[in-house]
């Protein structure tokens, strides 16, 4: 049974457990200020808001791979110098018109750890006390349809270039909120205030199973770095919002659109809820990778995210294996900045000279999920995808990181 200890006297329920409060990630985003139909049309007020992008034109939602912005820089920074056991990503939605206050969403990816114990623990007791404070709440999503609701309800993207989906890679818990853009301003501060308050809460009350989880080993696991969104057995009520047709074109509240009005009426529609993600490839880790001398800037990045990487003090030998490029999928839209690659090929195993110089990561650290998420070369969201290897990769070339099999006997520098 959960109990409230966010006012506890005890020792061992929040002492040991760190969580930091970031109230604005987006500096320059937030104070470009314009008024609320400009910056965001989908959302009831305030009158006058910031935008989305920051500075430099990018969605810092979507920067935690590639690591681009100064902001996601600092928030990796502060990721490596404190490891906070809760990351909690505040957001206001844009959406479908439903009848929740808030909706909130676990890390997606299979690879994250802490996924189920956050979906199937944490947040059914967090729901349980908002709807005790008036709050209704539900997974994040929209209509597949709006006009044929029956359909589903559908969540969002599994990679973990998204906050909570990356903070779950790294073995911690990380909560996604997205208040109800078409509620008041004030009320969505008071639904995220309340969401924040009964995750403290909640995780004051389960603190010692979340200290056991973090310390679990996962050596051996298989780590999926590749999935895809599978539909819940059963369907489930979901509460839509009726709208209708003022028939003209006059806008009737701000975020709603021109020519229809919101109605206060509301009604339950059972519908298939595409809310989880199952893998369809996942891998055994390596011993370690092998990166060559020359792509200091894969380390650079690698560095970033509080991996560890040695550098080979001289010549070794070591059992391999090497990705063979079969073909290459490039994006023709750019995203970000970037045309997103995919790979197709094959593996090939065998005993290789390893240069003196060469960068060795091994998987057996506290980001190895990562390590093997970042440098496989089929993983969905990986340096491959964000273009750090396309001069090297040509269909029949092989991909330059290895994986080592066997210790190519390491002296670190």
């Amino acid at each position: 049974m959960l109990r409230d200890l966010t006012n506890s006297t005890e020792p061992n329920v929040l002492d040991s457990l760190v969580l930091i409060a970031v109230p604005i990630y987006n500096a320059d985003g937030n104070e470009k200020f314009a008024s609320q139909e400009v910056n965001r049309g989908n959302q009831n007020g305030p009158e006058s808001v910031g935008e989305r992008a920051n500075g430099q034109g990018l969605d810092l939602n979507r920067d935690y791979i590639k690591a681009e912005a100064p902001e996601t820089r600092a928030s990796l920074g502060m990721f490596d110098a404190w490891d906070p056991d809760v990351f909690v990503d505040l957001h206001t939605t844009d959406g479908s018109y439903h009848g929740y206050a808030l909706t909130y969403a676990p890390p997606l990816n299979p690879a994250a750890r802490f996924g189920p114990f956050t979906r199937d623990v944490l947040l059914p007791a967090v729901v349980a006390r908002m709807r005790a404070a008036g709050f209704a709440t539900f997974d994040y999503g929209d209509f597949i349809s709006d006009d044929t609701l029956s359909k589903g309800w559908v969540t969002f993207d599994s990679r973990p270039r998204f906050g909570t989906n990356y903070y779950g890679l790294r073995g911690r818990i990380a909560i996604l909120s997205e208040a109800y853009s078409h509620d008041t301003f004030p009320r969505r501060v008071a639904s995220t205030y309340q969401l924040v308050q009964s995750i403290l809460s909640v995780v004051a009350a389960n603190g010692g199973n979340i200290r056991r989880l973090s310390e679990a080993s996962t050596q051996g696991v298989m780590i999926p770095i590749r999935s895809q969104l599978v539909a819940a057995p059963d369907s489930v009520a979901v509460v839509a919002e009726i709208l209708e047709h003022t028939r003209d074109s006059t806008r009737t509240q701000p975020g709603v659109p021109r020519g229809l009005r919101r109605t206060g009426k509301f009604r339950s529609v059972r519908m298939p809820l595409f809310v989880r993600f199952n893998p369809t490839l996942e891998v055994a880790p390596p011993l370690a990778y092998a990166i060559p001398q020359s792509d200091s800037q894969v380390v650079r990045v690698l560095q970033l995210h509080g991996i560890f990487v040695d550098s080979l003090g001289g010549r070794a030998r070591a059992q391999a294996q090497t990705f063979v490029v079969d073909s290459t999928n490039v994006s023709p839209r750019p995203f970000q900045g970037h045309h997103e690659m995919q790979l197709a090929g094959h593996w090939t195993t065998e005993s290789r000279d390893i240069p003196r110089g060469t960068y060795i990561v091994r998987t057996a650290q506290p980001q190895g999920v990562l390590v093997v998420y970042l440098l496989e070369p089929q993983s969905d969201d990986g340096l491959v995808t964000w273009n750090f290897f396309d001069r090297e990769l040509k269909p029949g070339a092989n991909y330059p990181v290895m994986r080592l099999m066997t210790d190519p006997r390491l002296a670190s520098r």
